[in-house]
């Protein structure tokens, strides 16, 4: 193509749609499909190296890691993520004191005070309610706590 480009005469009245016919012969070397395509372990490599282990595999996308770096990353979370976080505590009977431990040690909330504050004021209008008593081993319908249950197993 390139040397019937250059043999082309500049000032013939073709000329344009010479060019614009062997322009359209020129096709751009494919490129890899970032978006739709998946990474390839190099790739998935060179996002460990930058990012640690947050669970990017050949699997992922460069969109869908990205997105896995966006939220690994330290960031102030708003009042209804806290809210939705601090519920479920909730539902799960977490004690208070557990659930601000967690706020503390992790790394991902910038915003602990706010999300202390959150916690400590949700669980004063719904305290945890008492956990139920464990029954002794051998009682019906109850199997004890886990230790029980593996210093019967291998009594």
């Amino acid at each position: 193509l390139f040397t019937q480009i250059m043999s082309l005469d500049p000032k013939s009245k073709t000329f344009n749609d010479d060019i614009a016919r062997l322009g359209a012969q020129i096709l751009p070397k494919p490129e890899k499909e970032k978006i739709s395509g998946t990474l390839n372990p190099l790739d998935v490599m060179r996002y460990e190296e930058l990012y640690g282990d947050i669970g990017i595999t050949t699997n992922d996308t460069e969109v869908s890691a990205n997105v896995k770096v966006a939220a690994s990353r330290p960031r102030n979370f708003t009042d209804d993520e806290i809210k939705k976080n601090v519920q479920q505590d909730l539902t799960g009977n977490v004690p208070l004191e557990t659930v601000l431990v967690g706020i503390d040690n992790l790394p991902l909330i910038l915003n602990k005070d706010k999300a202390k504050a959150i916690a400590t004021e949700m669980y004063k209008k719904n305290p945890t309610p008492a956990k139920p008593s464990v029954k002794p081993l051998g009682s019906e319908n109850q199997l004890g706590t886990l230790g029980d249950f593996f210093n019967k197993l291998f009594k």
